[in-house]
Protein backbone atom coordinates (compact mmCIF):
# COMPACT_ATOMS: atom_id res chain seq x y z
CA UNK A 1 0.00 0.00 0.00
CA UNK A 2 1.24 3.11 -1.18
CA UNK A 3 1.41 6.15 1.94
CA UNK A 4 -0.92 9.21 0.85
CA UNK A 5 0.68 12.40 0.88
CA UNK A 6 -0.25 13.21 4.14
CA UNK A 7 1.08 10.38 5.47
CA UNK A 8 4.23 11.21 3.37
CA UNK A 9 4.43 14.18 4.72
CA UNK A 10 3.74 13.64 8.22
CA UNK A 11 7.15 10.33 7.85
CA UNK A 12 9.45 13.37 6.32
CA UNK A 13 9.02 15.30 9.20
CA UNK A 14 9.37 12.66 11.53
CA UNK A 15 12.23 11.72 9.63
CA UNK A 16 14.01 14.85 10.44
CA UNK A 17 13.30 14.45 13.63
CA UNK A 18 14.74 11.22 14.20
CA UNK A 19 17.71 12.25 12.22
CA UNK A 20 18.79 15.28 14.40
CA UNK A 21 17.94 12.93 17.52
CA UNK A 22 20.34 10.17 16.22
CA UNK A 23 22.87 12.95 14.96
CA UNK A 24 22.12 14.63 19.02
CA UNK A 25 22.60 10.97 20.14
CA UNK A 26 25.70 11.07 19.04
CA UNK A 27 27.35 14.07 19.69
CA UNK A 28 25.72 14.61 23.18
CA UNK A 29 28.47 12.84 25.31
CA UNK A 30 30.97 15.20 24.10
CA UNK A 31 29.70 17.91 25.67
CA UNK A 32 28.30 15.83 28.59
CA UNK A 33 31.42 13.98 29.72
CA UNK A 34 33.87 16.94 28.65
CA UNK A 35 37.35 16.18 30.15
CA UNK A 36 36.09 12.94 31.84
CA UNK A 37 35.75 11.23 27.98
CA UNK A 38 38.10 8.39 27.18
CA UNK A 39 39.22 9.92 23.87
CA UNK A 40 41.18 8.02 21.08
CA UNK A 41 45.07 8.47 22.18
CA UNK A 42 47.05 6.89 18.98
CA UNK A 43 47.66 9.64 16.76
CA UNK A 44 45.64 11.94 18.90
CA UNK A 45 46.45 12.72 22.62
CA UNK A 46 50.06 11.41 22.04
CA UNK A 47 50.63 13.70 19.32
CA UNK A 48 48.72 15.97 17.05
CA UNK A 49 46.26 17.41 20.09
CA UNK A 50 49.27 18.51 21.66
CA UNK A 51 51.46 19.53 18.99
CA UNK A 52 49.14 22.74 18.44
CA UNK A 53 49.27 23.81 21.50
CA UNK A 54 52.90 24.01 21.55
CA UNK A 55 52.83 25.69 18.22
CA UNK A 56 50.05 28.40 19.81
CA UNK A 57 52.00 28.66 23.27
CA UNK A 58 55.09 28.85 21.55
CA UNK A 59 53.95 32.62 20.20
CA UNK A 60 56.04 32.09 17.13
CA UNK A 61 52.79 31.56 14.94
CA UNK A 62 54.70 33.57 11.75
CA UNK A 63 57.51 33.20 12.64
CA UNK A 64 60.12 32.06 9.71
CA UNK A 65 60.89 28.45 9.26
CA UNK A 66 64.12 28.38 10.48
CA UNK A 67 63.94 29.63 13.85
CA UNK A 68 63.41 27.44 17.20
CA UNK A 69 59.95 26.80 19.38
CA UNK A 70 61.85 25.82 22.11
CA UNK A 71 59.53 23.54 24.04
CA UNK A 72 59.99 19.87 22.41
CA UNK A 73 63.06 17.77 21.18
CA UNK A 74 65.78 19.86 22.61
CA UNK A 75 64.60 22.78 20.47
CA UNK A 76 62.23 21.85 16.83
CA UNK A 77 62.53 24.16 13.91
CA UNK A 78 59.08 26.16 13.29
CA UNK A 79 59.03 24.36 9.25
CA UNK A 80 58.43 21.37 11.37
CA UNK A 81 55.02 22.78 12.78
CA UNK A 82 51.84 23.00 11.55
CA UNK A 83 50.92 26.37 9.27
CA UNK A 84 49.52 29.25 10.94
CA UNK A 85 46.73 29.47 8.51
CA UNK A 86 45.56 25.77 9.61
CA UNK A 87 41.71 26.31 10.89
CA UNK A 88 43.00 24.12 13.61
CA UNK A 89 45.64 26.58 14.95
CA UNK A 90 42.92 29.15 15.38
CA UNK A 91 40.91 26.85 17.13
CA UNK A 92 42.92 26.32 19.32
CA UNK A 93 43.75 30.10 19.70
CA UNK A 94 40.06 30.45 20.31
CA UNK A 95 38.85 27.41 22.14
CA UNK A 96 42.06 26.02 23.96
CA UNK A 97 42.86 22.48 22.72
CA UNK A 98 39.51 20.65 24.49
CA UNK A 99 37.46 23.20 23.33
CA UNK A 100 38.93 23.06 19.77
CA UNK A 101 38.71 19.30 20.06
CA UNK A 102 34.93 19.81 20.78
CA UNK A 103 34.41 22.49 18.26
CA UNK A 104 35.80 20.25 15.37
CA UNK A 105 34.18 17.49 16.09
CA UNK A 106 30.61 19.19 15.80
CA UNK A 107 31.97 21.11 12.89
CA UNK A 108 32.77 17.35 10.86
CA UNK A 109 29.49 15.79 11.94
CA UNK A 110 27.75 18.83 10.50
CA UNK A 111 29.89 19.59 7.00
CA UNK A 112 29.22 15.31 6.33
CA UNK A 113 25.64 15.34 6.89
CA UNK A 114 24.92 18.58 5.09
CA UNK A 115 27.50 18.01 2.18
CA UNK A 116 26.53 14.67 1.77
CA UNK A 117 22.77 15.12 1.63
CA UNK A 118 23.21 17.83 -0.74
CA UNK A 119 25.39 15.83 -2.71
CA UNK A 120 23.15 12.95 -3.32
CA UNK A 121 20.20 14.90 -4.40
CA UNK A 122 21.55 17.34 -6.40
CA UNK A 123 24.40 16.32 -8.42
CA UNK A 124 23.56 12.38 -7.69
CA UNK A 125 19.86 12.32 -8.96
CA UNK A 126 18.08 10.53 -5.48
CA UNK A 127 14.70 11.68 -5.20
CA UNK A 128 14.43 14.39 -2.29
CA UNK A 129 10.69 13.63 -2.53
CA UNK A 130 11.37 10.38 -0.72
CA UNK A 131 14.37 11.33 1.15
CA UNK A 132 14.98 8.22 3.16
CA UNK A 133 18.14 6.56 0.98
CA UNK A 134 19.58 10.27 0.80
CA UNK A 135 19.59 10.83 4.40
CA UNK A 136 20.26 7.92 5.60
CA UNK A 137 23.40 7.15 3.88
CA UNK A 138 24.26 10.84 4.68
CA UNK A 139 23.30 10.60 8.30
CA UNK A 140 25.12 6.91 8.20
CA UNK A 141 28.64 9.20 6.42
CA UNK A 142 28.15 11.51 9.35
CA UNK A 143 28.71 9.44 12.18
CA UNK A 144 31.91 7.67 10.48
CA UNK A 145 34.99 7.91 13.22
CA UNK A 146 36.74 10.48 11.49
CA UNK A 147 40.32 11.00 12.54
CA UNK A 148 40.21 14.23 14.42
CA UNK A 149 42.61 15.72 13.26
CA UNK A 150 41.57 15.27 9.58
CA UNK A 151 39.50 18.09 9.53
CA UNK A 152 37.11 18.51 6.56
CA UNK A 153 40.27 16.34 4.90
CA UNK A 154 37.28 12.90 4.89
CA UNK A 155 33.94 14.46 6.37
CA UNK A 156 34.13 17.54 3.94
CA UNK A 157 34.83 15.85 0.35
CA UNK A 158 31.46 15.66 -0.21
CA UNK A 159 30.33 19.02 0.56
CA UNK A 160 33.43 20.40 -1.42
CA UNK A 161 32.32 18.08 -4.39
CA UNK A 162 28.55 19.44 -4.29
CA UNK A 163 30.08 23.00 -4.29
CA UNK A 164 32.80 22.10 -7.68
CA UNK A 165 29.89 19.99 -9.18
CA UNK A 166 27.36 23.70 -8.91
CA UNK A 167 29.68 25.90 -10.42
CA UNK A 168 30.56 23.21 -13.09
CA UNK A 169 26.94 23.07 -13.81
CA UNK A 170 26.76 27.37 -14.05
CA UNK A 171 25.78 27.78 -10.36
CA UNK A 172 28.18 31.03 -9.27
CA UNK A 173 26.27 31.73 -6.39
CA UNK A 174 28.69 33.25 -3.45
CA UNK A 175 28.35 30.01 -0.83
CA UNK A 176 29.84 27.62 -3.34
CA UNK A 177 33.11 29.83 -3.91
CA UNK A 178 32.88 29.87 0.18
CA UNK A 179 33.25 26.19 0.35
CA UNK A 180 35.77 26.11 -2.05
CA UNK A 181 37.82 29.42 -0.08
CA UNK A 182 37.33 27.69 2.78
CA UNK A 183 38.35 23.82 2.50
CA UNK A 184 42.14 24.15 1.93
CA UNK A 185 42.50 25.65 5.30
CA UNK A 186 40.79 23.16 7.31
CA UNK A 187 41.96 19.94 4.99
CA UNK A 188 44.99 18.48 4.77
CA UNK A 189 46.16 18.71 1.22
CA UNK A 190 48.74 15.30 1.22
CA UNK A 191 45.42 13.49 2.62
CA UNK A 192 42.87 15.01 0.37
CA UNK A 193 44.02 17.48 -2.21
CA UNK A 194 45.56 14.82 -3.95
CA UNK A 195 42.82 13.31 -4.69
CA UNK A 196 40.18 15.85 -4.79
CA UNK A 197 42.58 17.98 -7.51
CA UNK A 198 43.27 15.11 -9.97
CA UNK A 199 39.76 14.03 -10.54
CA UNK A 200 37.80 16.97 -10.63
CA UNK A 201 41.17 17.97 -13.36
CA UNK A 202 40.11 15.05 -15.04
CA UNK A 203 36.28 16.73 -15.45
CA UNK A 204 37.64 19.89 -16.36
CA UNK A 205 39.40 17.90 -19.26
CA UNK A 206 36.83 15.71 -20.40
CA UNK A 207 34.32 19.35 -20.19
CA UNK A 208 36.55 21.18 -22.78
CA UNK A 209 37.94 18.07 -24.72
CA UNK A 210 33.84 17.90 -25.88
CA UNK A 211 33.56 22.09 -26.24
CA UNK A 212 32.27 22.97 -23.04
CA UNK A 213 33.33 26.46 -23.00
CA UNK A 214 32.25 26.92 -19.58
CA UNK A 215 35.51 27.40 -17.57
CA UNK A 216 33.94 27.41 -13.94
CA UNK A 217 35.43 24.30 -12.90
CA UNK A 218 38.92 25.36 -14.11
CA UNK A 219 38.17 28.50 -12.16
CA UNK A 220 37.45 26.75 -9.14
CA UNK A 221 40.05 24.34 -9.14
CA UNK A 222 42.73 27.13 -9.62
CA UNK A 223 41.08 29.18 -6.59
CA UNK A 224 41.38 25.88 -4.30
CA UNK A 225 45.16 25.11 -6.01
CA UNK A 226 46.05 28.44 -4.53
CA UNK A 227 44.72 28.79 -1.44
CA UNK A 228 46.12 24.90 -1.07
CA UNK A 229 49.90 26.79 -1.89
CA UNK A 230 48.81 29.43 0.14
CA UNK A 231 47.64 27.91 3.40
CA UNK A 232 50.32 24.56 3.02
CA UNK A 233 53.12 27.49 2.44
CA UNK A 234 55.36 25.67 5.15
CA UNK A 235 55.52 22.49 3.68
CA UNK A 236 56.25 23.48 -0.37
CA UNK A 237 58.98 25.91 1.53
CA UNK A 238 60.16 22.38 3.46
CA UNK A 239 59.75 20.57 -0.04
CA UNK A 240 61.31 22.48 -2.88
CA UNK A 241 63.46 25.31 -0.76
CA UNK A 242 66.31 24.93 2.55
CA UNK A 243 64.10 24.92 5.64
CA UNK A 244 67.10 24.73 7.47
CA UNK A 245 66.68 21.39 8.34
CA UNK A 246 66.33 17.32 6.77
CA UNK A 247 63.82 16.02 7.61
CA UNK A 248 63.60 12.13 9.64
CA UNK A 249 61.35 11.23 6.97
CA UNK A 250 63.59 10.96 4.52
CA UNK A 251 65.02 8.38 6.80
CA UNK A 252 61.52 6.21 5.98
CA UNK A 253 61.82 2.69 4.96
CA UNK A 254 59.28 -0.13 4.13
CA UNK A 255 59.80 -4.06 3.34
CA UNK A 256 58.49 -5.23 -0.22
CA UNK A 257 56.17 -8.25 -0.46
CA UNK A 258 55.66 -10.45 -3.19
CA UNK A 259 53.01 -10.27 -5.51
CA UNK A 260 50.68 -12.55 -4.12
CA UNK A 261 50.94 -10.65 -0.66
CA UNK A 262 50.51 -7.44 -2.32
CA UNK A 263 47.37 -8.44 -4.23
CA UNK A 264 46.16 -9.61 -0.71
CA UNK A 265 46.78 -6.33 0.54
CA UNK A 266 44.78 -4.43 -2.07
CA UNK A 267 41.78 -7.07 -1.12
CA UNK A 268 42.29 -6.04 1.93
CA UNK A 269 41.98 -2.21 1.52
CA UNK A 270 39.13 -2.50 -0.70
CA UNK A 271 36.72 -4.04 1.87
CA UNK A 272 38.24 -2.85 4.95
CA UNK A 273 39.86 0.36 4.18
CA UNK A 274 42.52 2.86 6.06
CA UNK A 275 42.79 2.81 9.45
CA UNK A 276 43.21 6.96 9.33
CA UNK A 277 39.82 7.25 7.56
CA UNK A 278 37.64 3.89 8.36
CA UNK A 279 34.40 3.69 6.15
CA UNK A 280 33.08 0.62 7.84
CA UNK A 281 31.31 -0.96 5.25
CA UNK A 282 32.62 -4.47 4.80
CA UNK A 283 29.27 -5.73 6.83
CA UNK A 284 26.30 -3.56 5.93
CA UNK A 285 27.59 -1.12 3.11
CA UNK A 286 29.31 -3.64 0.59
CA UNK A 287 26.08 -6.45 0.48
CA UNK A 288 23.67 -3.52 0.23
CA UNK A 289 25.64 -1.97 -3.03
CA UNK A 290 26.19 -5.64 -4.60
CA UNK A 291 22.30 -5.66 -4.25
CA UNK A 292 21.66 -2.63 -5.29
CA UNK A 293 24.41 -3.48 -8.16
CA UNK A 294 22.60 -6.60 -8.86
CA UNK A 295 19.25 -4.42 -9.67
CA UNK A 296 21.34 -1.28 -11.28
CA UNK A 297 21.66 -3.86 -14.65
CA UNK A 298 17.83 -5.06 -14.43
CA UNK A 299 16.36 -1.19 -13.77
CA UNK A 300 18.48 2.16 -13.22
CA UNK A 301 19.05 5.18 -15.00
CA UNK A 302 22.11 4.89 -17.39
CA UNK A 303 22.94 7.97 -15.25
CA UNK A 304 23.53 5.34 -12.04
CA UNK A 305 25.91 3.17 -14.05
CA UNK A 306 28.08 5.72 -15.06
CA UNK A 307 28.18 7.00 -11.58
CA UNK A 308 28.72 3.44 -10.22
CA UNK A 309 31.06 2.55 -12.71
CA UNK A 310 33.46 5.43 -12.31
CA UNK A 311 33.27 5.25 -8.35
CA UNK A 312 33.83 1.34 -8.35
CA UNK A 313 36.94 2.42 -11.08
CA UNK A 314 38.66 4.24 -8.30
CA UNK A 315 37.70 2.52 -5.62
CA UNK A 316 39.62 -0.74 -7.23
CA UNK A 317 42.01 1.21 -8.78
CA UNK A 318 43.65 3.31 -5.89
CA UNK A 319 43.05 -0.22 -3.89
CA UNK A 320 45.08 -2.27 -6.30
CA UNK A 321 47.60 0.55 -6.16
CA UNK A 322 48.06 0.75 -2.56
CA UNK A 323 48.26 -3.13 -2.74
CA UNK A 324 51.11 -3.03 -4.77
CA UNK A 325 53.21 -0.28 -3.86
CA UNK A 326 54.99 -2.54 -1.42
CA UNK A 327 55.20 -5.44 -4.25
CA UNK A 328 59.08 -6.04 -4.92
CA UNK A 329 59.18 -4.91 -8.63
CA UNK A 330 57.89 -1.65 -7.49
CA UNK A 331 59.49 -0.78 -4.11
CA UNK A 332 62.79 -0.59 -6.20
CA UNK A 333 61.79 2.09 -8.17
CA UNK A 334 60.17 3.85 -5.22
CA UNK A 335 63.57 3.31 -3.33
CA UNK A 336 64.86 5.77 -5.95
CA UNK A 337 62.50 8.59 -5.98
CA UNK A 338 61.33 8.15 -1.86
CA UNK A 339 64.09 11.16 -1.00
CA UNK A 340 63.02 13.22 -3.67
CA UNK A 341 59.07 12.87 -2.58
CA UNK A 342 59.27 11.02 1.17
CA UNK A 343 55.25 10.93 1.49
CA UNK A 344 52.44 7.91 2.43
CA UNK A 345 50.69 6.94 -0.73
CA UNK A 346 47.93 5.18 1.52
CA UNK A 347 46.59 8.34 2.07
CA UNK A 348 45.04 8.11 -1.21
CA UNK A 349 42.41 5.87 0.58
CA UNK A 350 41.25 8.84 2.71
CA UNK A 351 38.62 9.21 -0.46
CA UNK A 352 37.14 6.00 -0.23
CA UNK A 353 34.44 6.96 2.82
CA UNK A 354 32.64 9.55 0.45
CA UNK A 355 33.06 6.88 -2.72
CA UNK A 356 31.67 3.80 -0.78
CA UNK A 357 28.51 6.64 1.12
CA UNK A 358 27.62 7.71 -2.66
CA UNK A 359 27.63 4.19 -3.11
CA UNK A 360 25.85 3.20 -0.62
CA UNK A 361 22.72 5.70 -1.23
CA UNK A 362 22.47 4.75 -5.02
CA UNK A 363 21.98 1.24 -4.25
CA UNK A 364 19.16 2.15 -1.28
CA UNK A 365 17.76 3.97 -3.93
CA UNK A 366 17.49 1.26 -6.36
CA UNK A 367 16.16 -1.43 -3.45
CA UNK A 368 13.29 1.40 -2.86
CA UNK A 369 12.25 1.22 -6.18
CA UNK A 370 12.55 -2.46 -6.97
CA UNK A 371 10.05 -3.04 -3.32
CA UNK A 372 8.37 0.02 -4.59
CA UNK A 373 7.76 2.85 -2.56
CA UNK A 374 5.44 1.29 -0.12
CA UNK A 375 5.57 0.35 3.14
CA UNK A 376 7.40 -2.83 3.08
CA UNK A 377 10.13 -1.03 0.76
CA UNK A 378 10.60 1.93 3.50
CA UNK A 379 10.80 -0.89 6.06
CA UNK A 380 13.68 -2.86 4.39
CA UNK A 381 15.31 0.60 3.53
CA UNK A 382 15.08 1.73 7.42
CA UNK A 383 16.28 -1.73 8.69
CA UNK A 384 19.32 -1.33 6.34
CA UNK A 385 20.46 1.86 7.60
CA UNK A 386 19.63 1.31 10.61
CA UNK A 387 21.93 -1.39 11.45
CA UNK A 388 24.73 0.63 9.86
CA UNK A 389 23.75 3.16 12.32
CA UNK A 390 24.36 0.38 14.97
CA UNK A 391 27.82 -0.66 13.85
CA UNK A 392 28.90 3.08 13.80
CA UNK A 393 27.71 4.01 17.04
CA UNK A 394 29.47 0.62 18.27
CA UNK A 395 32.77 2.30 16.71
CA UNK A 396 31.97 5.41 18.95
CA UNK A 397 34.97 7.33 19.83
CA UNK A 398 34.12 6.70 23.24
CA UNK A 399 32.46 3.15 22.69
CA UNK A 400 36.37 1.88 21.17
CA UNK A 401 38.36 3.90 23.64
CA UNK A 402 36.44 3.50 27.03
CA UNK A 403 38.95 1.47 28.71
CA UNK A 404 41.35 4.22 28.24
CA UNK A 405 41.96 7.18 30.67
CA UNK A 406 39.60 10.20 30.27
CA UNK A 407 41.61 13.57 28.91
CA UNK A 408 41.48 14.58 32.76
CA UNK A 409 43.58 11.82 33.89
CA UNK A 410 45.72 11.12 30.55
CA UNK A 411 47.42 14.73 30.88
CA UNK A 412 46.97 15.17 34.91
CA UNK A 413 47.66 18.69 35.43
CA UNK A 414 47.19 18.81 38.95
CA UNK A 415 49.70 15.91 39.34
CA UNK A 416 52.45 17.39 36.88
CA UNK A 417 52.13 20.70 39.10
CA UNK A 418 53.30 18.41 41.96
CA UNK A 419 56.58 17.21 39.70
CA UNK A 420 57.15 20.73 38.50
CA UNK A 421 57.62 21.96 42.55
CA UNK A 422 59.86 18.23 42.87
CA UNK A 423 62.11 19.71 39.74
CA UNK A 424 61.86 23.29 41.28
CA UNK A 425 63.22 21.73 44.25
CA UNK A 426 66.31 19.79 42.73
CA UNK A 427 67.74 22.95 41.35
CA UNK A 428 68.55 21.15 38.38
CA UNK A 429 66.83 22.96 35.13
CA UNK A 430 67.12 21.10 31.73
CA UNK A 431 64.78 19.07 29.79
CA UNK A 432 62.46 15.84 30.94
CA UNK A 433 62.08 12.44 29.06
CA UNK A 434 59.10 10.22 29.77
CA UNK A 435 59.61 6.05 29.80
CA UNK A 436 56.59 4.73 30.05
CA UNK A 437 54.10 7.76 29.50
CA UNK A 438 53.44 9.71 26.37
CA UNK A 439 55.96 12.84 25.60
CA UNK A 440 52.28 14.72 24.98
CA UNK A 441 51.72 14.55 28.95
CA UNK A 442 54.99 16.25 29.47
CA UNK A 443 54.55 18.87 27.04
CA UNK A 444 51.20 19.58 27.53
CA UNK A 445 51.82 20.59 31.22
CA UNK A 446 54.32 23.34 30.17
CA UNK A 447 57.43 21.13 30.12
CA UNK A 448 60.92 21.10 28.14
CA UNK A 449 61.81 17.58 26.58
CA UNK A 450 63.94 15.94 24.98
CA UNK A 451 61.77 13.57 23.45
CA UNK A 452 58.32 13.60 21.40
CA UNK A 453 56.05 12.45 18.71
CA UNK A 454 56.27 14.76 15.89
CA UNK A 455 55.58 14.19 11.72
CA UNK A 456 58.30 15.58 11.10
CA UNK A 457 61.54 16.64 12.87
CA UNK A 458 65.19 17.55 11.84
CA UNK A 459 67.20 13.88 10.73
CA UNK A 460 70.04 15.10 12.79
CA UNK A 461 68.28 14.88 16.25
CA UNK A 462 66.95 11.63 15.41
CA UNK A 463 70.48 10.05 15.03
CA UNK A 464 71.29 11.90 18.10
CA UNK A 465 68.62 10.62 19.97
CA UNK A 466 69.01 7.05 18.43
CA UNK A 467 72.44 7.21 20.57
CA UNK A 468 70.61 7.74 23.33
CA UNK A 469 68.50 4.48 23.43
CA UNK A 470 70.91 2.12 21.14
CA UNK A 471 71.42 -0.01 24.21
CA UNK A 472 67.88 -0.33 24.48
CA UNK A 473 67.57 -0.59 20.34
CA UNK A 474 70.06 -3.52 20.53
CA UNK A 475 67.96 -5.84 22.64
CA UNK A 476 64.87 -5.67 20.76
CA UNK A 477 64.44 -6.03 16.93
CA UNK A 478 60.55 -4.87 16.92
CA UNK A 479 61.49 -1.52 18.69
CA UNK A 480 64.97 -1.09 16.74
CA UNK A 481 63.32 -1.65 13.14
CA UNK A 482 60.62 0.88 14.70
CA UNK A 483 63.14 3.77 15.35
CA UNK A 484 65.17 2.91 12.39
CA UNK A 485 62.70 2.50 9.48
CA UNK A 486 60.01 5.01 10.90
CA UNK A 487 61.06 7.16 14.23
CA UNK A 488 58.50 9.30 14.46
CA UNK A 489 58.10 8.31 17.88
CA UNK A 490 61.56 9.80 19.77
CA UNK A 491 61.33 8.33 23.05
CA UNK A 492 62.50 6.56 25.79
CA UNK A 493 61.94 2.99 24.69
CA UNK A 494 62.75 0.20 26.82
CA UNK A 495 63.15 -3.51 26.13
CA UNK A 496 62.09 -4.60 29.03
CA UNK A 497 58.81 -2.72 29.18
CA UNK A 498 58.00 -3.18 25.53
CA UNK A 499 58.28 -7.16 26.38
CA UNK A 500 55.87 -6.48 29.37
CA UNK A 501 53.62 -4.25 28.49
CA UNK A 502 53.98 -1.75 25.83
CA UNK A 503 55.30 1.55 25.12
CA UNK A 504 53.40 2.95 27.91
CA UNK A 505 52.13 1.65 31.35
CA UNK A 506 49.48 2.90 33.99
CA UNK A 507 48.72 2.10 37.38
CA UNK A 508 47.00 -0.79 36.75
CA UNK A 509 50.34 -2.67 35.99
CA UNK A 510 52.82 -0.37 37.91
CA UNK A 511 53.84 -3.55 40.17
CA UNK A 512 56.09 -4.16 37.41
CA UNK A 513 60.03 -3.16 37.72
CA UNK A 514 62.96 -1.98 34.82
CA UNK A 515 65.48 -4.10 36.02
CA UNK A 516 68.56 -2.23 34.24
CA UNK A 517 67.88 0.60 31.98
CA UNK A 518 70.64 0.46 29.34
CA UNK A 519 70.66 4.49 27.81
CA UNK A 520 74.17 6.38 27.18
CA UNK A 521 73.04 8.99 30.10
CA UNK A 522 76.20 11.47 28.76
CA UNK A 523 74.21 11.72 25.64
CA UNK A 524 70.96 12.31 27.45
CA UNK A 525 72.48 15.27 29.18
CA UNK A 526 74.25 16.63 26.11
CA UNK A 527 70.77 16.48 24.42
CA UNK A 528 70.37 19.10 27.53
CA UNK A 529 68.00 16.01 29.27
CA UNK A 530 68.25 16.38 33.22
CA UNK A 531 65.35 14.32 34.42
CA UNK A 532 63.33 10.99 33.95
CA UNK A 533 59.50 10.85 34.76
CA UNK A 534 58.62 7.16 34.75
CA UNK A 535 55.40 5.75 34.85
CA UNK A 536 57.12 2.46 36.16
CA UNK A 537 60.04 2.00 38.64
CA UNK A 538 63.51 1.24 37.91
CA UNK A 539 65.73 -0.24 40.32
CA UNK A 540 68.06 2.00 41.73
CA UNK A 541 71.29 -0.50 42.35
CA UNK A 542 71.17 -1.60 38.97
CA UNK A 543 71.30 1.95 37.47
CA UNK A 544 73.38 4.22 39.58
CA UNK A 545 73.19 7.09 37.30
CA UNK A 546 69.53 7.58 38.80
CA UNK A 547 68.85 9.46 41.32
CA UNK A 548 65.33 8.69 42.57
CA UNK A 549 64.02 12.28 43.74
CA UNK A 550 59.98 11.27 44.77
CA UNK A 551 56.80 9.47 43.89
CA UNK A 552 53.57 11.22 43.03
CA UNK A 553 50.57 9.18 43.23
CA UNK A 554 47.27 11.11 42.19
CA UNK A 555 43.95 8.74 42.46
CA UNK A 556 42.54 10.81 40.06
CA UNK A 557 45.76 10.38 37.64
CA UNK A 558 46.35 7.65 35.03
CA UNK A 559 49.91 7.31 36.37
CA UNK A 560 52.43 6.88 39.76
CA UNK A 561 54.79 9.52 38.74
CA UNK A 562 58.88 8.03 39.55
CA UNK A 563 60.93 11.34 39.05
CA UNK A 564 64.77 10.28 38.79
CA UNK A 565 67.75 12.94 37.75
CA UNK A 566 70.03 12.17 35.46
CA UNK A 567 73.51 12.36 37.24
CA UNK A 568 76.66 13.35 35.23
CA UNK A 569 78.76 10.68 36.33
CA UNK A 570 81.07 12.33 38.55
CA UNK A 571 78.17 13.01 41.13
CA UNK A 572 77.65 8.80 40.72
CA UNK A 573 80.95 8.32 41.07
CA UNK A 574 81.30 9.98 44.19
CA UNK A 575 78.06 8.93 45.89
CA UNK A 576 79.16 5.27 45.22
CA UNK A 577 81.99 5.79 47.35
Amino acid sequence: MTPSHAERRESRRMLWFVVLAVLSAYLAPYLLLGRDAPLLIHDNLDSVYVTYSVLVDSGQLFAQGTEVVDQPLGGLPRAALPSEFDAFTWLYLVFGPFGAYLANRFIMTAAAFVGTYLLLTRHVGLDDKFPIPAIGAATCFALLPFWPFGGLSVAGLPMLAYALLNIRSGDRRWFNWCIVSVFPFYALLLFSGFFILPFFGLIALYDLANGRRDLGLLAALGLLSALYLFSHYRLFLEFFTSSGFTSHRVDFATVSVDLPSAMLESARMFVFGQYHAPSLHHWVVLPTVVWGLVLAFARARKRWWLICGVLLALLAGTSLFLGLYRWDAVFRFRQAVWEMLPMQFDRLAWSHPALWTVLFAIALQNILQQLGKTRRGYSVIVAIVAAQLVLLFHHHEFRQNWKNPSVRQFFAQEQFQQVRAVLDEAQGGGRVASLGMHPSIALHNGFRTVDGYFPSYPLSYKREFRAVIAGELEKNDLLRNYYDHWGSRVYLFSHELRSNADYVMNRASNSFEIAHLDLDYDRFRALGGRYVLSAVRVDMDLNPRLRFLRLIEDPKSAWDIYVYEVRDDARAAGERK
